[in-house]
């Protein structure tokens, strides 16, 4: 009996194989291997710092968002962790003595910043020209990318920027379109520092800085804001994990206004400043 069920067995495994060959390939090409090459909406090869989804939030649903970008709508997961800030307007009334700022532009006469852009930043246990602001890597707070770059290895060329000027540090005095920053000056994308060209190893000593504003100034900083002030139209840009449905788990969220009615440039951080909460829309 046994040398029996040892042939038979002998004699359809070959069938047994085969049978299994066919289910897989049929699950490789069928609507299952159809879905599974479709949900997956992360790029391969994207950049670590490019947000996982961006563009227009196209509806709220709780803690859910769907995002709407030029390849198509993502769904996003918010939690109670997930950082969430927003971009809002502010006005040359809003600077003040004693504010930290950064003000971007190009240089003018005699060293002051012709600046384009005026953003009030958070100080840093107590300074406004404190190491390892925004922008992490140890850098110096308050300078474009929160740091100076690097002096070594190929800059690519779209970043070798060499007309941006600014400054940044604490406002000391505001007269007309004149605001005077007991801080740092610094040339280039980056932060590099006006003076010297070797990378710092400690932040450079403060002096004072003239910052030259006009009708074409912008003012702005970046404030925490919660989910239930997230509104739809408004631009988002989701930094996280993306499953194998394509579901990013946001861990931060920056949101922005659109302009000119739309939100996608680039990796999608287009966008303007958001208006403060309560405002009129």
């Amino acid at each position: 009996m046994d040398k029996t069920v040892r042939l038979l067995n002998h004699a359809l495994r070959p069938a047994l194989v085969v049978g299994t060959l066919v289910a897989v390939s049929l699950m490789a090409s069928g609507p299952l291997a159809a879905a599974s090459k479709t949900t997956t909406t992360a790029p391969t090869g994207a950049p670590s710092f490019a947000p996982a989804a961006s563009g227009t939030i196209a509806s709220i649903l709780g803690q859910d968002l769907e995002v709407q970008g030029t390849s198509g709508q993502t769904t996003v997961d918010l939690t109670t962790k997930t950082a969430i800030t927003a971009t809002v307007p502010l006005d040359l009334r809003d600077i003040t003595v004693g504010t930290c700022i950064s003000a971007t532009g190009t240089k003018g006469t005699g060293g002051k910043v012709d600046a384009t852009l005026v953003t009030v930043t958070a100080a840093v246990k107590g300074s406004c020209v404190e190491r390892g602001g925004p922008g992490g890597g140890g850098g110096f707070r308050g300078s474009p990318g929160g740091g100076f770059p690097r002096t070594t290895g190929t800059v690519p060329a779209r970043f070798r920027t060499t007309n941006v000027f600014g400054a940044f540090g604490k406002v000391t005095k505001v007269s007309g379109s004149t605001i005077t920053v007991e801080g740092i000056s610094f040339a280039g994308f980056g932060g590099r520092p006006a003076t010297g060209t070797a990378k710092p190893t400690k932040t450079p000593k403060a002096s004072p800085q003239s910052v030259v504003v006009s009708s074409k100034t912008s003012y702005s900083k970046t404030e925490k804001v919660t989910a239930g002030a997230l509104k739809v139209g408004e631009c988002a840009s989701a930094f996280g994990s993306t499953n194998d449905i394509g579901v990013v788990s946001a861990t931060r969220l920056t949101v922005t206004q659109p302009v000119d009615g739309s939100c996608t440039s680039g990796f999608g951080f287009r966008g303007g400043l958001r208006a403060p909460a309560g405002a009129a829309s």
